[in-house]
Order: structure tokens, then sequence, then C-alpha cells
């Protein structure tokens, strides 16, 4: 497993649907949501500024997970894209609906990229929280009644290839924004 890092990252803007779903039907409502952002995007002739992205927003108390699931969108297409969705709520109507434009915040990120089978990832992910504790940094996270609520938590699918091909290897990026 490749060592992780820190590096600071600009803002990121994103096109997402967020939901409430629970840990076991994460995979299966993200790939149905991901089919919904991406028809989106091509019903207004937009494409996504890079691969698929995950961001965790709130991991509740017990198995519930508040996300975005989506795409990064381009700075150079934000406006056309605040346009497409305005159009949008104006008309009542349109695919995808709850599509909606969102912000990873700037800041120092510890990150580390994950190749290989998709069902080590919660130790890639355990082990990152560990990593960042043991160089005394501290993860931009806060505790409430519905669970640890993230200032920025994301996954980045870097997967190349269609995911359903035996060939391809998974590849996501991890990035946990970290306190300043």
């Amino acid at each position: 497993m490749p060592e992780p890092d820190c590096a600071r990252r600009n803002e990121q803007p994103y096109a997402a649907l967020r939901a409430s779903v629970t840990v076991d039907s994460l995979v299966e409502e993200s790939a149905r949501m991901l089919d919904a952002v991406r028809l989106w995007f091509d019903l207004h002739e937009f494409l996504p500024g890079g691969g698929p992205l995950l961001r965790y927003l709130v991991v509740g108390t017990g198995t519930r997970l508040q996300v975005d699931v989506g795409f990064p969108v381009a700075r150079s297409s934000m406006p056309q894209l605040l346009d497409a969705i305005e159009r949008r709520h104006a008309s009542g109507a349109g695919a995808a609906e709850g599509v909606r434009l969102d912000r990873l915040p700037a800041g120092n990120y510890a990150w580390v990229v994950h190749e290989g089978d998709a069902a080590d990832l919660g130790q890639v992910r355990e082990m990152l929280v560990w990593w960042v504790g043991s160089k005394g940094f501290e993860l931009d996270r806060w505790s409430t009644d519905r669970g640890s609520v993230w200032g920025g938590r994301v996954e980045f699918d870097l997967t190349e290839g269609p995911p359903d091909s035996t060939d391809a290897v998974s590849r996501v990026e991890l990035a946990y924004r970290l306190v300043a």
C-alpha cells in the first residue's frame, strides 16, 4: 500500500446528487445516482471535469451515511452549469432532479491512492485516519447527534476503462481535509 501524503488543494466545484443511504446500499445507490448525474450532463451537453466522486458529508451512527455522488466540474463550465440548473428549476422539470452544484473546500488534504480490490477500501480508509493521527494532524470533522460531519472527505474514482470490464483494476484516491 502506498504511503499517504499531504497537499494543499484548491476549491473543487462538482455537480452531484445528495442522498441518505445505508452502508449496505452505498454501492448500488451510488451507481444509480452516477447514471442520473451523467444523464444530466449529457442532456445539457457538458462534460464532467474528471471521473466520478463520492463525498461523505455525514457518517452516521450505525449504518447511515449522507453522501454526494457526482462529478468534478471544470471552473470554465460553472457559469453554464449554474444557468442550466436555474432553467431546470424554473421549468419545474428535467432529468436527474436534484442535481446540485457544490464545492469541496480548499485546504490541506491527507490523501492516498488505492489500487486493487474495492473490497479493501475499508482498510485503506482506516489506515489513512490512523496515518493522519500518527503525524499529529487533525481531520476536519466534528461529532453531532447525527454522527460525524466531515468538512472534506472525498473519494475519486480513477479507474480507467469500462467499470464492468474484467480487466479494470480499481483505482481510488481518498482525500480527507485537515484542520488548518
